[in-house]
């Protein structure tokens, strides 16, 4: 049900080319934007192009920790069994760091430095960042993320309710911000 936001998402797509080097790309803008929504789209799209997709709740270090730490066992690592989690993420970047063709998506990153020490140092995979933090020219290639266009707005709540009431759906789109 994903409508419109096609410069959008070719512009990630332009950000994370890269040849043989780690691709940074931070989604940036206000909250309830479609930052998430974007990126899980991104990454439905061009999911044959990467050998792993990896989905990284980035709101503290603590879910950032066990999500990176539950990527040993889909990865076949023998650490997967370790029940330190430093081992199972060291692992994990190791594995990252030695492979290419690799989507994270780090979801809801409060500041750049909350994920600075988790980015893989070396490698050719891509990272994919939303955010509403607004510097991000230190770690990555940033795409500025607004509201949806009026016609988006109105097209996403046409397909979502079934309606065919385009006048009605632009009227409830701008009561609603277009959000």
């Amino acid at each position: 049900s994903f409508t419109g936001r096609e410069s959008l998402l070719a512009e990630i797509a332009r950000r994370l080319r890269s040849d043989g080097v780690l691709a940074v790309c931070a989604l940036r803008g206000l909250g309830s934007v479609g930052k998430t929504r974007l990126a899980l789209e991104y990454a439905h799209r061009h999911r044959e192009a990467y050998d792993l997709v990896a989905w990284i709740r980035a709101e503290d270090a603590g879910t950032i920790d066990a999500d990176l730490a539950a990527l040993a066992a889909p990865l076949g690592l023998p650490e997967a069994a370790a029940p330190e989690e430093h081992r199972r993420i060291r692992a994990v970047r190791e594995w990252l760091e030695s492979h290419d063709h690799w989507l994270l998506v780090f979801d809801n990153v409060v500041e750049p430095r909350t994920i600075r020490s988790y980015l893989p140092r070396n490698g050719a995979g891509h990272v994919l960042i939303t955010s509403r933090h607004q510097s991000w020219h230190e770690l990555a290639r940033s795409v500025d993320v607004d509201v949806p266009s009026e016609n988006e707005a109105a097209q996403l709540l046409l397909d979502r309710s079934g309606s065919d009431d385009a006048d009605a759906a632009r009227d409830l789109a701008s009561l609603l911000g277009r959000l």
